[in-house]
């Protein structure tokens, strides 16, 4: 390792997990026996000692010719995929990313593990296995930290008190981090204008599009690059002829990590902040630093790419992790419900998914709604299932056995992970929960018409309500139902 690196590598390593855990000196020596490989995008690593890619052989073969080479990875720049023997992707990673722990356990070989793939152009650091043995021999009581076993590493974790500071963004709201700065332009606006608000006035690699005031559209300088330069579109254009319509939106209020799971979920770069029907900022991702302790999020994001059951079932163990790391560190309880039901809506979403590739295509409109303190954003480790579903106005007999096929799939699918089935059976699988439309109002009304009991059990239940999945316009629909009933109805509830 070049002396003149050193400096640089340590600093970077000092502020990421979990070589923040370790005294400075040391990272210092971990750094000094770093070596460094560039790979190209598609060059190709197997964490298990044979990698493609030209590494720096400067530093001296520590582990003894012949022997296959194990390291411990550290992403400084760029992108990677992580990919089973049989091609299934195993996760995403980015900057200041770690992976090759598994590997560090000499029973594990590649043939039951994975390799890496890098997406675009990577810097990497490889930590040599022989050196964190060597310090771990010295030092064992920072071994945990760096287990073969996630499970060992996520508890470990949780021996750490978190600060204000690092439990900042699960606390901070949108208006906190979004910047002020922002290219508001009309819809009428050439193309060429809007880029040069962008780049020499605003500074912003995103710019919101409005028409009479109202948000419409959103570019960026990738869509730019993409609609524009790419495709030879003439600059004199108005900008609406190539900007993304009716574009994702968060308040002021927001918290930053619902801002950065949509940003996820849907794969956009930035966020337009609305209050009360004003643009008032702009969240993009380079607002949204990452820190190691946002777990959530990046379990968020593997759930959204597991291919089954018993991928996501995988995550228990991670799921109650950050439930007990949020309330060791304090985080106020109605943030801590708020980023389970997060975590809980993201299950639901890939079962749903999952049963719809195992199914095939739906063959109605319909809505995935939960219910009770799900719906209230108020899950906790020992939540049950509280959902149902809402189906066209059209649909059919057998269109309603494809959904109880699908909902009996997603109710054991969520009970293998951890959310146990509803005691009262209020779930999309029983037969009630799984009705058009136009029946779940026909509840409604008889429900606040004749407050028996078991009515005011069904409409305590489904008093509050929220889309996970489908159309999110049927769940808007009940909710006006329900209070047009409760206002016909007044005199008769006021007991």
């Amino acid at each position: 390792m070049p002396n003149a690196l050193l400096p640089n590598i340590t600093q970077f390593l000092c502020n990421i997990d979990p070589f923040d855990k370790l005294p400075k000196e040391l990272v210092r020596e971990v750094a000094s026996e770093i070596k460094i490989t560039y790979l190209g995008k598609g060059d190709t690593i197997d964490p298990c000692g044979e990698q493609v890619g030209p590494v720096d052989d400067s530093q001296p073969n520590i582990e003894g010719e012949g022997k296959k080479h194990k390291y411990l990875y550290v992403i400084r720049t760029g992108s990677m995929e992580q990919r089973q023997a049989d091609g299934v992707l195993r996760a995403r990673l980015g900057s200041e990313d770690l992976f090759g722990f598994t590997f560090l356990d000499d029973n594990v070989t590649s043939e039951s593990g994975y390799h890496a793939v890098a997406m675009e152009n990577t810097l990497l650091y490889l930590i040599p296995h022989a050196t964190l043995e060597r310090i771990f021999k010295t030092n064992p009581e920072y071994a945990e930290h760096f287990a073969s076993q996630a499970q060992i590493r996520l508890k470990s974790a949780l021996d750490v008190v978190w600060s204000n500071k690092e439990k900042g963004l699960f606390i901070k709201k949108v208006s906190d981090v979004a910047s002020g700065v922002i290219a508001i332009v009309d819809a009428s606006t050439s193309i060429k204008d809007v880029a040069h608000e962008m780049r020499i006035v605003k500074r912003s690699s995103t710019a919101v599009i409005c028409d009479e005031g109202k948000l419409v559209g959103i570019i960026t300088d990738r869509d730019m690059t993409k609609r524009v330069i790419a495709e030879g579109y003439d600059p004199s254009a108005p900008i609406k002829e190539v900007m993304t319509t009716a574009p994702l939106t968060v308040s002021p209020d927001d918290l930053v990590l619902h801002a950065a799971s949509l940003m996820m979920q849907h794969n956009v770069r930035g966020l337009p902040v609305v209050s009360e029907g004003k643009v008032v900022g702009l969240l993009t991702t380079s607002h949204l630093v990452q820190n190691h302790r946002m777990q959530a999020i990046f379990l968020i994001e593997k759930i959204k790419y597991a291919n089954s059951v018993r991928s996501l079932a995988s995550f228990t163990t991670e799921r109650q992790a950050i439930f007990e790391a949020l309330v060791d560190g304090n985080v106020a309880p109605d943030i801590i419900g708020r980023v389970m039901s997060m975590i809980m809506d993201a299950y639901n979403r890939r079962l749903i998914q999952i049963a719809i590739d195992k199914l095939g295509e739906p063959p109605c409109k319909f809505s995935w709604i939960v219910a009770g303190s799900h719906a209230r954003n108020e899950v906790h480790m020992l939540s049950d299932q509280d959902n149902a579903l809402v189906l066209s106005d059209d649909a059919t007999e057998s269109d309603k056995v494809y959904f109880r096929h699908l909902s009996q799939y997603v109710a054991n699918g969520l009970a293998a992970c951890g959310y146990p089935l509803c005691p009262g059976k209020f779930m999309a699988a029983t037969p009630k929960w799984c009705q058009p439309l136009s029946t779940w109002k026909h509840y409604y009304k008889k429900w606040v018409a004749n407050p028996e009991y078991e009515r005011l059990l069904n409409i305590s239940v489904f008093l509050e309500i929220r889309c996970v999945y489908g159309e999110a316009s049927y769940s808007e629909i009940l909710r006006d139902e329900l209070h047009a009933n409760i206002r016909a109805n007044a005199s008769s509830l006021a007991f």
